[in-house]
Formats: C-alpha cells, sequence, structure tokens
C-alpha cells in the first residue's frame, strides 16, 4: 500500500514522483525507491492513491470567497440574550443578556460535548478555520500537563485559568473567547469562518443561516444538559433578517403610508373626489419610481431601495396635494375664463376657472421647487459611494415624475372629473 501523506502545497512534489518515493517494500518494511513496476502497477496505484493523497488540494479548490469576504459566525455557550427595546437610550448589559444558570462547562460531560460540536462540523457549512478555545485547553492538558482530556469537575477551574492566562486560541488569546468571573469560566464562544460571501443576496444568507439553525438545533438536542442553550450569531445574520423583515413588510408599510396620504387630502381638501385622485396620482409616481429601480436600473432589492420607495412617498405627493388644495380653496369666479369658441358646460367652466386658478398659483412655484431639488441630486449621484448615487439618482426621478404628474395628469383629470361643488 501507499502511505498517506498530507503535505503543504509548497512542499508537495509532483504525483509521479511522490509515487515512486513512497512505495511501500512489502518484505523489509522499508522504504525504497522502485521505478521499475509495470505500468499496469503505476496505473492502479493511481487510481487507488492519488485522491487519496491530493485530497487536501481538492479541498483547497473548492473555496471559492476571498479571505476577506467570508462569513464568520460565531457559537455562545452559557449567555441567555434578552431582546429589548428602549424607547430612549440604549439598553444596559444586565437588560440583554445574562449568564445561563444551567450551563456548567467544569463538567466531563459538558466539556466533550463542546469539543465534539467544534470537531465535527458538516460540509455544507464549509467551515475553512475554526477557533475553539476548548480544543486549545484539550492540547494543554494533554501535551503540556500530561493528563487526560476532559478533566475531573474539581481540577477544571484551576487548570482553565492557568490555561487561559498564557495560551493562544490561533492568533488571539484564548481569555478573549470566554467570560470568566471569581475565577471562574461562566461561558465562552467559538469562531469559526465559512466560505460563504458575507455580501451574498438575504434570501441565500437566509438559506445558509438555516444550516447553522439545524446543527445548533441538532446539539442542544443531544449535547450533555450542562452544554446546552448553544446558539449562534453573525453580523451577517443580522444584516440579512432585517433586510428580509424590511422587504416583506414594504407592502404593509405602503399601504399605511398611502392611507395616511389619503386621509391627509380629506383633510386639507375636505373633498373625497380630489383625495383619490390624488392618492391615484402618487401610487402613480411610486410605481414609476419601482419600475426605473427595478427595470431600468436593474438594482436588486435592498434596504437602500425599499428605504427610497417608501421615505419619498412625501415627494410624490407634496405637488399633487397642493394643485388639488388650491382648486378646492378657489371661488367659482377665481382664475381665467375658458375661451367662448370652447362651448363648455357650467360645471366644466367652473373646473377650467378652478384649474387656472391653481395652476397660476402654485404651478411656477413647485416648478421651480422641482428644478433646485433635481439640480441638488446632481450632486450625489457625481459621488463615487454607491449609497449616495443611489439617494441621488431616486431624488432625481421622483422629483420629475411628481411635477409631471403634478401638470399634467393632476389638471387633466380636474378638468374631465373634477369637484364642482366643494365643502
Amino acid at each position: 500500500g501507499v502511505p498517506v501523506c498530507k503535505l503543504p502545497e509548497a512542499f508537495a512534489p509532483a504525483p509521479p514522483l511522490l509515487l515512486r518515493e513512497l512505495r511501500a517494500d512489502a518484505s523489509g518494511g522499508a522504504r525504497r525507491l522502485n521505478e521499475s513496476q509495470n505500468e499496469s502497477q503505476n496505473e492502479s496505484l493511481e487510481e487507488q492513491g492519488v485522491e487519496e493523497l491530493y485530497a487536501w488540494r481538492t479541498v483547497g479548490r473548492q473555496w471559492q470567497v476571498a479571505a476577506s469576504a467570508r462569513t464568520s459566525v460565531a457559537i455562545v455557550f452559557g449567555i441567555d440574550a434578552h431582546p429589548s427595546r428602549t424607547l430612549l437610550g440604549k439598553a444596559g448589559d444586565e437588560i440583554l443578556w445574562s449568564f445561563s444558570e444551567t450551563h456548567d462547562v467544569s463538567e466531563p460531560w459538558a466539556q466533550r460535548s463542546m469539543q465534539n460540536l467544534c470537531s465535527s462540523f458538516p460540509d455544507e457549512l464549509r467551515i475553512v478555520d475554526r477557533y475553539c478555545w476548548i480544543e486549545a485547553f484539550a492540547g494543554f492538558i494533554e501535551k503540556r500537563k500530561g493528563g487526560r482530556f476532559p478533566v475531573p469537575k474539581a481540577d477544571f477551574h484551576p487548570l482553565a485559568m492557568e490555561f487561559l492566562s498564557d495560551s493562544l486560541t490561533g492568533d488571539r488569546a484564548s481569555s478573549e473567547y470566554v467570560w470568566i468571573r471569581q475565577s471562574e469560566v461562566k461561558a465562552s464562544y467559538f469562531n469559526a469562518n465559512a466560505d460563504f460571501n458575507r455580501a451574498s443576496a438575504y434570501e441565500a444568507t437566509m438559506q445558509f443561516k438555516a444550516k447553522w439553525d439545524a446543527l445548533l438545533a441538532t446539539y442542544n438536542a443531544q449535547a450533555s444538559r450542562f452544554a446546552r442553550g448553544a446558539w449562534h450569531t453573525s453580523p451577517v445574520w443580522e444584516m440579512a433578517e432585517a433586510q428580509e423583515r424590511l422587504i416583506s413588510s414594504t407592502v404593509e408599510t405602503l399601504a399605511i403610508a398611502v392611507g395616511l396620504a389619503f386621509l391627509g387630502m380629506m383633510v386639507f381638501t375636505g373633498d373625497l373626489r380630489l383625495a383619490m385622485l390624488v392618492v391615484v396620482a402618487t401610487v402613480g409616481v411610486i410605481i414609476g419610481l419601482g419600475f426605473f429601480i427595478v427595470v431600468v436600473m436593474r438594482w436588486p432589492i435592498g434596504p437602500i431601495e425599499v428605504v427610497s420607495l417608501i421615505a419619498f412617498i412625501g415627494y410624490a405627493t407634496t405637488y399633487s396635494l397642493h394643485i388639488a388644495h388650491i382648486y378646492a380653496s378657489g371661488s367659482t369666479s377665481d382664475g381665467r375664463a375658458p375661451p367662448a369658441r370652447l362651448s363648455l358646460s357650467s360645471s366644466a367652466a367652473v373646473r377650467f376657472r378652478r384649474v387656472s386658478y391653481s395652476m397660476h398659483s402654485v404651478g411656477g412655484a413647485a416648478l421651480g421647487s422641482a428644478f433646485s431639488t433635481i439640480g441638488c441630486s446632481f450632486f450625489l449621484i457625481a459621488c463615487r459611494l454607491g449609497l449616495f448615487l443611489k439617494l441621488g439618482a431616486v431624488v432625481l426621478v421622483v422629483s420629475a415624475l411628481s411635477i409631471f404628474v403634478a401638470l399634467a395628469p393632476i389638471p387633466a383629470m380636474l378638468l374631465a372629473f373634477g369637484p364642482v361643488q366643494l365643502g
């Protein structure tokens, strides 16, 4: 047989040379150079041994994400999190978390459960490297102290304090991975880097998070009762969950915002028909903005895009609201009389006067306001930071759409079926 020899890439010779040098002598048991094997033996040896000998190369090639873009996940033991929201100020640590009353890493079975978790990550999690202080502690006990792991409960904390005083886990002090109170380990965490791009879409991130959920659920069901209650966390999960919640609530938020806009129209105009016209115009602007974001720019729907759709409802409403409000506040004698050649009915003539009065009163001001906003947006579009560029483009488009709707479709609809008797 061929001895399995896993070498660092920098020292690994070419496969044919390695196969020749590592032939085992069946009679003497010594390694010797044997280049006289026939071709069939070489082929058989390569088929059986090359894949195993160079398995580490296959593993190395499967990492697809740069180290700086990988996802870092922490697995926490012995801490109970208490989600809390405060209206004012920042919640203190005593409100947000506390030490678990059941966690006791000094118990041998708890030590064994934690070590087994760290050494048996499934392949689907694509763990590139892991930093588990419990593994370093086991090495400390077996190599430096000449003992056996796990250690008895009575000896754990003194040995742990000695280990944590000068030992490393990865390139960091092992003491950074634990919480110590009164010379006892009360809680700790492991850290693992996964070959998953932290900038992935939130759908893929949530699917990857679900695999970690399944891992910890299985662990907590099978672990010692003194090591249960473990949970995982990552800044990537936080961003993905916020994005998922934000996007899933977009429709509800838009419906609430448009409903509030409708109530505002009723208060200012006092007429149901005018309120409906302005709401229809607002929805049209929002649809146009969504078309620009999704179809024209092909931006993936994310927090910036969702916030843009929601936050700029005010821009989509303001110009149309001003036109409708002035229409409702004018009298039948305000505004320019329709030309005689139009032969309008009395109702149509009243609508014409009101629309004329509204356009002359605020049309120019609305147009000037829109142009000033559009002009300011060009400074944002010129920015190299993507956030400012997107905001500038959204401000430009929503301002252009809003002023167009306020000066064209809204007056046309008011002329066609605007209310005559108001109040």
